[in-house]
């Protein structure tokens, strides 16, 4: 008798499933191959913190110490459907790592990682700054520092008043907590001659997990598997070359952020290859890379209202048919704001360009839609000059 419905199976367990049928119409015999694995029927959270151990069993009570230890919990779990998630959660600290995070899992597109707390705060003014281009000191009010510690990152936007304010703006270390006064400093990567100063307001996330890579990448999915989701968690790199905090150079991988994340000090902050796909919602902020964002090769990245700061070659880079959308975005003291080239399309409409070497630049087919821009402090704005050719071929409409 032929088979006429059956259970509806995600993807994942397609994974480990064989399907055989019969000529003549009817499906006679499935196959599965669950050796061994752990079928997820519930959303599960497992915990990681600074106190836990990896002989621990993941718990609140008893976590684990590493992320890598956490995702390989999860290696022979399979979700029932994808409504089902997991999610690494992990409490407030620095976990160090020196080998990048692989992500392999066929369920990975419902895999979380989190941190576990972040503490919004409201700056009112810059106290002092000190430093020269690339390397500032800050010292800034705040209305609490209650929570905050010399671990912890601050992703600071929205920022009004004063002289200079989108300066202000970004993922930064915090050097020092003065609780008497009320004031934190950070250290900012801002690329200007010239710091912010005076009665600045400002938003600000206090963000008390990070990631710390040496020497290797954040997080890999690899080919055509996912990182589910990313938030409240800042990565920090150590500059090394060819090492990104969210590497998507895998074919057809994909990676989603959400709420609070910071990246900073990597050679490139996102970067998506061979037709991978990054996403995020607010509030994303990405300093001190050398590459803040790159998309080449087919792939695209789309974020909502970054900001990209500090940044030495350039704060978001699209190239050979990559596609980048930012609209709204800040981008301040990077070397070129956002760039162009090689028929890659990149959009930054309604966004705060400011304090940049270069504002935009556009160059070999490049494209660049970039209406209704702030521009302001930048040694050249557009390159070329908005709604013309370059001699190189390159873009920028901003109509």
């Amino acid at each position: 008798e032929a088979i006429t419905s059956l259970p509806l199976w995600g993807p994942c367990e397609c994974a480990r499933a064989a399907f055989f049928l019969f000529e003549g119409g009817g499906m006679v015999a499935i196959q599965t191959r669950y050796h061994g694995m752990h079928v997820v029927r519930a959303s599960k959270t497992l915990y990681v913190a600074t106190s836990g151990s990896d002989t621990g069993r993941g718990t609140a009570a008893d976590p684990y110490l590493t992320f890598t230890r956490a995702r390989d919990e999860v290696a022979d779990w399979w979700w029932d459907t994808l409504s089902k998630t997991i999610t690494i959660q992990a409490a407030n600290g620095s976990f160090p790592i020196s080998s990048a995070i692989d992500l392999s899992h066929p369920c990975g597109r419902t895999m979380y990682f989190t941190g576990e707390n972040t503490y919004a705060k409201t700056m009112s003014s810059v106290q002092s700054s000190s430093g020269s281009t690339g390397n500032w000191s800050v010292i800034i009010n705040l209305n609490s520092v209650a929570d905050i510690t010399t671990a912890d990152y601050a992703l600071i936007t929205a920022a009004s008043g004063g002289t200079l304010p989108k300066y202000i703006e970004g993922c930064h270390a915090i050097t020092n907590v003065d609780g008497g006064n009320v004031r934190i400093t950070i250290a900012s990567k801002h690329r200007a001659a010239t710091s912010p100063s005076g009665a600045v307001a400002a938003a600000v996330v206090i963000v008390p997990t990070n990631i710390t890579a040496t020497g290797c990448a954040g997080f890999i999915p690899r080919g055509g598997m996912s990182l589910g989701l990313l938030s409240k968690i800042a990565l920090v790199g150590d500059g090394t070359a060819g090492k990104f905090a969210i590497d998507v150079s895998y074919a057809n991988a994909r990676a989603i952020l959400g709420e609070s994340v910071g990246i900073s000090g990597w050679n490139q902050g996102l970067a998506a290859y061979d037709g991978g796909v990054i996403q995020a919602t607010p509030v994303v902020c990405v300093s001190g890379c050398a590459i803040g964002i790159a998309s080449l090769k087919s792939s695209s990245i789309s974020l909502t209202s970054p900001v990209i700061s500090g940044c030495s070659t350039a704060g978001a880079y699209s190239a050979n048919h990559g596609s980048i959308a930012i609209n709204g975005s800040t981008l301040t003291g990077n070397a070129i704001g956002s760039q162009a080239l090689n028929k890659a399309f990149l959009g930054m409409s309604s966004s705060n360009v400011n304090g940049n070497t270069t504002g935009a630049s556009a160059s070999e087919f490049g494209y660049i839609k970039a209406a209704s821009l702030t521009l302001a402090n930048n040694g050249t704005d557009l390159n070329p000059v908005a709604n013309t050719v370059s001699s190189t071929y390159g873009y920028i409409s901003t109509t």
